[in-house]
């Protein structure tokens, strides 16, 4: 079937093009090159971008520090404690076991971390000038949307929770009704009340025996004997106290008496190390009592570390003093610690470039206004008294300031009434300590320490 037309009337056009009308040629097209809305924009963006390339220029310093002093950088030491500048097997050990891995596994993981995060604020600093969402605006509005629907959702959530709850009830009661029907029965019901009888009594055995054991464990006085298994049950219950703070009425009551010990006394060392060569600073014991102790939990903490033990080996070794050795009090080594925080205290970056700040400003919270420079000092003494050993700067100005004051040495306030009694750390040993001699630390020897353990005078 075919339909033939003569005549059509056709239109070339637009949809809404008027009949008979054209348009211009002559139009100017609009020049937008110059448009100051789109250079404001164009600021905008850029200045966007360059906050966010700061931002990978701080992760550059950080990978360029880690990549030159490696795991005794600023970094790794903030992050992972002062063990990671420490050239030794102990301390090596001690990394893997706190962290499980080793130091350069650390070090890599960082360092690979630090690279992603500098292109990824590369790439974000590029969307920003191209005017494209960088991975925070995403994050925004994700956040948005999730708000919308957990706001939907906590509703039905609500009737869902409700219809639980009804549920839950019913059940209970259904159970109370069944369980009543069956205690007509008075051969089910005896059964019942014995069996409760039975659980009641041995919460009660329970009960008395832990109350027993804690007036047991509480009632072995200090300077008595004591088992070693108590011993380090003590220890485990103290052992918060050496990243804890220092109220204001602990401080307040905190004992005022110098110690020093007359030149000549033997002071003795346990060591996984025949140590021929004393360190600058060293760890020694100089009561009977503290050398005993040391000699039974050291090499359980040796073992856990995974530097060895009685059997790989350990030492005593025996160092004389030369002059008294004297420390501070444990009230007056705390207030030179709080005297520190407003002096100025040299410290260098990575770089090598000196600075001078307050001792404050070295410390995890020193910025706050809002706390006294007695607050933070006694928030950190016992954190700061961990690394003692280590060279710090706030640590060389502590130091600085009880040698112009005479003293030669210091209570480990990290082991003081928690592994042993007085320990003390000594320091300027080439001046003050002579090596006499190593013996070696048997199976034998820690079995005798632990038989006569002796509980501390007073626990932190």
């Amino acid at each position: 079937m075919t339909t033939e037309v003569d005549g059509f009337l056709e239109h070339f056009g637009v949809l809404g093009m008027k009949w008979g009308k054209r348009k211009r040629q002559d139009t100017p097209v609009p020049d937008h090159s110059a448009d100051p809305k789109d250079e404001k924009r164009d600021a905008r963006r850029q200045a966007k971008s360059d906050k966010i390339l700061l931002k990978a220029d701080k992760v550059q310093n950080q990978i360029d520090e880690l990549k030159k002093n490696g795991t005794n950088s600023d970094y790794m030491l903030a992050k992972y404690g002062t063990s990671m500048g420490v050239d030794s097997r102990a301390a090596d050990m001690k990394v893997q076991f706190l962290y499980g891995y080793s130091k350069q596994q650390l070090l890599d993981a960082e360092l690979k971390g630090l690279e992603a995060s500098k292109a990824h604020f590369v790439a974000d600093a590029d969307a920003a000038a191209k005017g494209r969402l960088t991975s925070k605006d995403k994050m925004l509005i994700g956040a948005g949307v999730a708000t919308v629907i957990v706001a939907a959702g906590i509703t039905i959530a609500v009737v869902h929770d409700k219809q639980q709850k009804n549920q839950a009830l019913a059940e209970v009661l259904a159970k109370k009704a069944r369980h009543e029907s069956r205690m007509q029965d008075e051969g089910y019901a005896k059964s019942v009340m014995a069996k409760e009888a039975e659980r009641a009594a041995a919460r009660l055995k329970r009960s008395e025996a832990d109350a027993a054991e804690k007036a047991r464990f509480d009632s072995i006085a200090p300077g008595s004997k004591i088992s070693y298994d108590d011993y380090w049950k003590k220890i485990e219950h103290t052992e918060i106290s050496r990243i804890s703070g220092i109220s204001k009425d602990a401080f307040d009551k905190m004992d005022e008496t110098p110690i020093s010990v007359p030149a000549g006394h033997i002071f003795k060392r346990v060591s996984t190390d025949k140590e021929e060569v004393l360190r600058e600073r060293i760890f020694a014991a100089y009561k009977d009592e503290d050398v005993d102790r040391y000699k039974a939990v050291l090499p359980k903490f040796w073992g856990a570390w995974g530097i060895g033990s009685a059997h790989q080996g350990g030492y005593v070794v025996d160092i004389k003093a030369k002059e008294a050795i004297t420390s501070p009090s444990q009230k007056a080594r705390v207030k030179e610690f709080i005297d520190l925080m407003d002096q100025d205290v040299k410290t260098t970056n990575f770089a090598g470039k000196e600075s001078i700040v307050k001792g404050r400003e070295l410390l995890y919270g020193g910025s706050d206004k809002n706390k006294t420079s007695e607050e933070i000092a006694l928030a950190s003494y016992r954190q700061f008294s961990l690394g003692l050993v280590n060279k710090t700067p706030l640590g060389e100005a502590y130091f600085d300031k009880l040698k112009s004051k005479g003293f030669n040495a210091i209570i480990d306030d990290n082991d003081s009434g928690k592994l042993s009694e007085s320990p003390m750390l000594i320091f300027n040993t080439s001046k003050s300590m002579e090596r006499l001699g190593a013996t070696p630390l048997t199976a034998e020897n820690i079995a005798a320490a632990r038989a006569k353990l002796v509980e501390v005078a007073s626990r932190m």
